[in-house]
This record gives structure tokens, sequence and C-alpha cells, in this order.
């Protein structure tokens, strides 16, 4: 029995309570609180104890790698990796999250394990609605294409106006001429220059500019719309 006690005391001057408390501890955290597919997650972290040695100089720690794993929402793992530490205890490592694995918006959570010692750590992670990106472009191309079949009418109908009104251009009678698409007086003339070519070139870009703002209010709209689900 003496024995026994003896033994116990020894192992107990021999390793210090110290060197056992705490060693082998993760600590670990993230760059950002928020992640966006595509996105790099930047890690880093630190184990207690690393590198501390016992009364006979050996590691109380001989684990060589940190292992990560990151798991999403539903607890897939995502990502694993394999790190060596610092001579500190120290580890950083890059996580990129465009792989297939990354398709669960929500929180997920990143595990260190090294040895018996555990630490974890959370981040938001979302994921852009692309079905709302090809819903605005779609849109957008609609709106397009009816500009455009608007815009070739209203030139047709402003061809066949001028055309009814003035059959084969202008006769002007003595005294006048052809000035702008008007018969003037051959001593004035007409300030505002323009004939139906021009005419059609501003009532086509007028419909052009309309259409653009029509297709940029149903793009806001359609991206407010998703942003809110």
């Amino acid at each position: 029995m003496k024995l026994h006690i003896l033994i116990a005391i020894s192992v107990l001057l021999i390793y210090p309570a110290s060197a056992f408390a705490g060693s082998g501890d993760v600590t670990i955290g993230t760059d950002l609180s928020e992640y966006t597919k595509g996105n790099t997650i930047s890690v880093s972290g630190s184990i207690a104890g690393f590198g501390d040695v016992d009364s006979f100089g050996n590691p109380i720690l001989d684990v060589n790698d940190v292992t990560l794993r990151i798991v999403d929402p539903i607890n897939n793992i995502v990502t694993i990796a394999q790190i060596t530490p610092n001579s500190d205890g120290t580890f950083t490592a890059s996580i990129p999250t465009d792989s297939p694995t990354w398709k669960k918006a929500g929180t997920y959570t990143i595990m260190a394990n090294y040895g018996d010692g555990t630490g974890s750590a959370s981040f938001a992670f979302t994921i852009p609605d692309t079905e709302a990106i090809e819903e605005v472009t779609e849109a957008i191309e609609e709106v397009g294409e009816a500009i455009e079949a608007v815009s070739e009418e209203i030139v047709e109908s402003v061809e066949e106006a001028i055309e009814a009104v003035v059959p084969g251009g202008l006769q002007c009678g003595s005294g006048t001429h052809a000035d702008g698409g008007y018969c003037v007086a051959d001593d004035q003339s007409f300030e505002l220059e323009t004939d139906s070519s021009s005419m059609k070139d501003l009532i086509l870009g007028a419909s052009i500019v309309f259409g653009i703002a029509v297709a940029i209010i149903i793009g806001l709209r359609l991206i407010g719309k998703a942003s809110r689900n």
C-alpha cells in the first residue's frame, strides 16, 4: 500500500498538474462571420500546450496534424483537411467554397481535432439565387424584343404618314423652296432642320430609351423580389 502511494506522489512530482490541464484544447475561428459561394474562408487557430514537455524533455502532445471538418446545415461533410501546426501551436488554412458540395445555404460548422482536443466555430453561408438572375435576364431580353418590334412599327407608321402627306416628296411653288421637310419662302429658312430620316432616328431613339427604362424597372423589381425570398 505504501508503495502505491509513493508511486502516485512520484507521478505528481514528475508530471505537474499544469502540464495536463487544457493540453491539446483547440481554439479555432474564421476571418468573417458570413460567406457567399465562391468566397475563400480563412481559418486560424491554436493548440493549448503545444510544444510543452514533461520533466524528461518528452513532448506532452505527440499528434502531428490538426484535422479540420466542415459540415453544412444538415450535417453533411463538405470539406476535410489536414494541417500541420506551426512551432508555436498556431495553424491557418484557406478553404475554397466553389466545389459542388457547397450547395446548402445556412449555418455551417467548422470543427478542429488535435488528439483528444477539439474546437469549433460557425459561420453563415449564402448562395446567389441563380433562378432570379435568369428571370431578370429573360425579362430584359423580352422587353428588348418588344421594344424593337414597337420601334419598327412606329418607324413604318411615320414613313407611311410622310408618304401620305407628301407623296413623292415636297413640290414647292414659285418663290419657295424645300427646307427641313417644309416649303418656306426663299428669303426664310426653317430653324428646325429635320427630314423624314432624322425624324425616324429621333422616334427610334426615344423608343429605345423608353424601353431601356422599362427593362431596368422590371429587373430591379425581380431582384428585389428575389432578395426578399
